[in-house]
């Protein structure tokens, strides 16, 4: 690729990665070169051809069906749109997840699609990416973007104030399932 449009290699993937670095003749050059080439499909959305870039998906797991749920969520309704979901894992470790944020801004999405840990770094990255966030499973207070979830502390505050109230009959007549019970 880079031989074809006579730069270096490293020129190459910054046009993928970071073509607004690249002058424009050049950058014009290494898409013609890609175009030319069949080069992959990846590529060539990432310079800027054919559909939309992809959207980061960053979870803490996969083998967590809520999650997994909402991958698939966003991958029936994202790719019938053009988009491509690009999933990663953090394994729920801070710096896997670290590591796993920087993969998916290094491939442009065009959005990130998440619950983080609310840690600075991570929430500097995403800001300076200049993307749409939408962040899931929890209430920070001080979202980047979007916000779909709840506080998870205050919930329990709630469930337990109801469950230990005089309102709370009809939670107990369900604890007296007996089949409930047996599961």
């Amino acid at each position: 690729m880079a031989k074809l449009a006579g730069v270096s290699s490293i020129t190459v993937s910054r046009v993928v990665r970071l073509p607004d670095l690249v002058a424009p003749e050049t950058r014009g050059r290494v898409e013609a070169a890609m175009r030319s080439s069949a080069m992959c499909r990846t590529c060539s959305l990432a310079a800027g051809q054919g559909s939309h870039p992809p959207i980061g998906v960053l979870v803490p797991t996969i083998a967590n069906s809520i999650f997994a749920d909402t991958v698939q969520g966003l991958s029936d309704e994202l790719e019938p749109l053009g988009y491509a979901v690009i999933l990663a894992q953090s394994r729920y470790d801070a710096a896997r997840e670290d590591h796993m944020l920087s993969a998916l801004l290094s491939r442009r999405p065009e959005r990130h699609h998440g619950g983080l840990a609310r840690h600075g770094r991570r929430c500097r990255l995403l800001r300076r990416a200049g993307i749409r966030v939408a962040e899931t499973w929890d209430l920070p207070a001080a979202p980047i973007d979007a916000v779909a979830g709840f506080n998870n502390y205050e919930a329990g505050v709630t469930v337990a104030n109801i469950s230990s109230s005089k309102a709370a009959t009809a939670w107990r007549s369900l604890r007296d399932d007996p089949r409930a019970t047996r599961r």
